[in-house]
């Protein structure tokens, strides 16, 4: 895990961008439904907050139950925020099951990420 130590900035940092780029693409006039055309709203959510979940677990160091915490929490934040942004959209609505979708991917990836660790340990 010491080559991971690294990236860890890098890997802050994107997710941090990843979430501007939620904001931003996922207000777009057209865009969200454009893409809904080949993927539901569940999957756009679980995919995208899943995926921010594993950068901010992989981006801070300690034990796997502060690095899930961390995680998690900011997943649920951004979602919030992000819900609580589209509300102001006319084409847009907030949800709380959005968001409900957002925290379970978030809680998915680092269960399943603390459970490789932990295969990962034993094995070696």
């Amino acid at each position: 895990m010491r080559s991971l130590a690294v990236h860890r900035p890098l890997l802050l940092a994107s997710g941090y961008l990843g979430y501007v780029g939620i904001l931003v693409f996922g207000n777009l006039p057209g865009w969200r439904s454009g893409i809904g055309a080949y993927a539901p709203g569940a999957v756009l959510h679980s995919g995208a907050y899943g995926f921010l979940a594993s950068l901010f677990f992989l981006a801070l160091g300690g034990g796997p139950a502060a690095r899930t915490r961390f995680a998690i929490t900011t997943c649920a934040v951004m979602g919030a925020g992000d819900e609580f942004l589209q509300s102001f959209f006319p084409y847009r609505h907030a949800s709380v099951q959005d968001w409900a979708v957002d925290v379970l991917a978030a809680s998915i990836v680092c269960l399943l990420l603390t459970g490789a660790g932990t295969w990962q340990r034993r094995a070696s």
